[in-house]
């Protein structure tokens, strides 16, 4: 009776979340495993390819685990006796390495990878190599082939690893010994891949668009949630319910479980936010319009009315200055023009009181206004939570999602499905306000980190409310998101200077 052989995944009856994977034989349908020693994430293996995926840690090593049990437990080792006795072929042994890996598109990549490296050799005026003639000075020089020839950083790390996977398996094999790593001492050049974020123009134009499809309108609210929500991932936006938003004295906050690291979050929710739920909650109380409408309109004329104050104020300040230095440039030519010009600055500076006071009359009223604003979504919400807390906020995965730590298959694939149409819809609005940037519902993630980057908020409490393992992770993400403004700094310093 034949047998076949296949990894699978035992879960860890401590852990839900995690599992073993095993070696399953099954002969004459009796099956018996035998242990791999490896613990992964549920979430992250993939049993039809027989892979674990990319975001799961030491995900190469893993695979190529998996492909050499299989592979030794299938029978189908690669014949290295020919190999052996005679010219030990770096070319001809890394196809049949490849040519026996069962996931295509891994197969697919090394391949890549291998005639990028034959390319090399041809360079050098060679069709192949043996494994002896593969030193530092030759990995050196595809390196530096790999670099000059235009790919990408991260593409030509990538072809240096699988090289180096390739002669790692024929030292495991036997067919030659190094005396000094040939790859000891190669320094790759640092891949960093840049985030394009929509400028302070772009972001307005995307906040003041109205979508006439109801269905980009909820995106684009969506969006705007998850931007002012800490910047919360779609991923984990999809799955809020209503119990997952609480109440502390005056202030709302959001409790949730990130779904890719299982940390327990907690973001306080400003006004801002509760604001782009408004579509949301008016499916449940159509009523719930009419007094929002009054205060988000009182409160956007508060606005503007301390904007045009702030600009007169400033204007006076301005003014007064250059006015006030011009005529004491010309005191000796208008020498009896002095005490007009000091009663001239009197009244200058009283309207600027008045101005200021105005401000802060202005001031406490959005403060009154905004609270009562937070009120009434506040007080929505918690009868929703009460009522509905099993609803979904957002109405995409309502009647489908109850709650579960991990998601199934189905959950997983509609989860999938939808971070899609999301990105259809916003490359809709995209198109509509004629953005050059691309937008996609991860940016809603890079707004929120990059505006705060920029403005110098303390950097621990950023990595906090990312969410982030450590703050080297942090640092990593602000690296991608630096601006050209953030960079210019020597032209800031040289302003400086500037009389």
């Amino acid at each position: 009776m034949a047998t076949t052989h296949n990894v699978v995944l035992v879960k860890d009856p401590r852990n839900k979340k995690q599992g073993y994977l095993k070696l399953r034989s099954i002969t004459n349908r009796k099956p018996s495993d035998k242990s791999l020693g490896i613990k992964i994430q549920i979430k992250n293996w993939n049993a039809e390819k027989q892979v674990v995926y990319s975001k799961e840690p030491d995900s190469d090593k893993i695979n190529d685990r998996i492909q050499k049990v299989l592979l030794e437990a299938r029978g189908g080792k690669v014949d290295f006796l020919n190999l052996k006795r005679g010219n030990k072929s770096v070319i001809a042994y890394a196809e049949k390495v490849i040519d026996v890996i069962s996931s295509r598109n891994t197969r697919r990549g090394r391949r890549d990878a291998l005639n990028k490296f034959k390319e090399y050799l041809q360079t050098i005026n060679k069709d192949d190599i043996e494994f002896s003639d593969i030193d530092i000075f030759l990995v050196r020089g595809y390196y530096s082939f790999l670099i000059d020839s235009g790919l990408a950083y991260s593409t030509a790390n990538e072809y240096i690893t699988v090289l180096r996977y390739l002669v790692n398996q024929g030292v495991e094999n036997g067919l030659h010994v190094y005396a000094q790593d040939p790859f000891k001492g190669l320094k790759k050049k640092k891949s960093i891949k840049r985030y394009r974020v929509l400028n302070e123009e772009e972001l307005k134009i995307f906040m003041e668009y109205e979508p006439s499809r109801k269905s980009t309108l909820l995106v684009q609210k969506s969006f705007l949630f998850m931007m002012y929500a800490a910047g919360i991932r779609i991923s984990d936006a999809l799955l809020l319910q209503w119990k997952n938003i609480q109440k502390v004295n005056d202030s709302y906050f959001l409790q949730y479980r990130i779904q890719k690291t299982g940390t327990v979050m907690e973001t306080k929710l400003t006004i801002e936010a509760l604001v782009q739920l408004r579509v949301f909650l008016q499916e449940y109380d159509e009523g719930f319009g009419e007094k929002a409408d009054y205060l988000d309109q009182t409160s956007k004329e508060i606005k503007s009315r301390l904007r045009i104050l702030q600009s007169d104020h400033d204007l006076i300040k301005i003014l007064s200055f250059q006015e006030l230095k011009e005529e004491y440039e010309n005191e000796n030519e208008n020498s009896g023009d002095f005490e007009d010009l000091v009663i001239r600055e009197q009244e200058k500076e009283m309207e600027k009181e008045e101005l200021q006071h105005r401000i802060n009359s202005q001031k406490r009223n959005l403060e009154l206004i905004n609270r009562a604003r937070l009120e009434h979504y506040g007080n929505k919400i918690m009868e929703l939570r009460a009522a509905h807390p099993e609803d979904t906020i957002l109405p995409y995965m309502r009647g489908f999602y109850r709650g579960e730590q991990s998601l199934n298959t189905d959950l997983h694939n509609k989860s999938h499905v939808l971070k899609n149409t999301f990105n259809y819809h916003l490359k809709l609005i995209q198109t509509a306000c004629e953005i050059n940037t691309g937008i996609s519902n991860h940016q809603a993630r890079h707004i929120f980190s990059q505006r705060l980057f920029l403005s110098g908020a303390n950097f621990h409490y950023i990595s906090m409310a990312l969410g982030h393992s450590t703050l080297q992770v942090t640092e990593n993400y602000r690296e991608k998101l630096v601006t050209d403004e953030a960079k210019d700094v020597t032209q800031l310093f040289s302003d400086t200077f500037s009389s």
